[in-house]
């Protein structure tokens, strides 16, 4: 459960990771899957394009050797994949890169790697690699049966130096620079009445 302090206060640290996909190809969706070292499987997808987030909130369970998917698809066709395995850094949110490049279409890297922008990578990525979050805070849905939680949203470069969520902001609903009036929020990347 994420708790904020009272008012002036640092809101609590939380233990999360921001999986943020985007791609040069014009993809109809993009599904993120996440598996624990136990097995136990967690999905969302998005559709539309842009960039794509999840966020995963690590409330208990394991820290460590989590394996992270984004698939795009178009249509019902998966065009592509990205995977890493990684793991949370305690009391920290980090940001997890699965951009899915038109120059990996058809790439076969070889076991223990995946495409990126550069070709073939090893899927590890160590927690150096993560860069910290510095958007706006994602609150992901609660998880019922599991320490792991998964929101998905939109994720939009509005001039800022992080990406803002879209679905939820009332300053930039649905797309960089659409404001909601005076009595409306932003839900799901629409203005609507408070």
């Amino acid at each position: 459960m994420i708790a904020l302090a009272g008012c002036g206060s640092d809101p609590e640290p939380i233990t999360q990771l921001v999986l943020v996909a985007d791609s040069d190809l014009a993809l109809d969706s993009v599904s993120f899957e996440v598996r624990e070292a136990g097995g136990l499987t967690r999905s969302a997808s998005r559709s539309g394009s842009g960039p794509s987030f999840v966020s995963l909130v690590q409330e208990t369970g394991p820290l460590t050797n989590l394996t992270v998917t984004a698939t795009g698809r178009q249509g019902d066709k998966a065009v592509l994949t990205r995977t890493h395995v990684l793991s949370f850094v305690v009391d920290e949110t980090r940001v997890v890169p699965l951009d899915l490049y038109a120059s990996c279409v058809g790439v076969k890297c070889s076991a223990g790697q995946t495409c990126a922008e550069r070709g073939c990578r090893p899927e590890q990525l160590a927690a150096a690699e993560l860069s910290e979050w510095r958007g706006q805070p994602v609150s992901p849905f609660p998880a019922k049966d599991a320490g792991l939680a998964l929101d998905a949203g939109w994720l939009r470069p509005c001039g800022g130096p992080m990406p803002i969520d879209t679905s939820k902001d009332p300053m930039n609903c649905g797309a960089c620079g659409l404001k909601c009036g005076g009595k409306e929020h932003c839900e799901l990347g629409r203005c609507q009445k408070k």
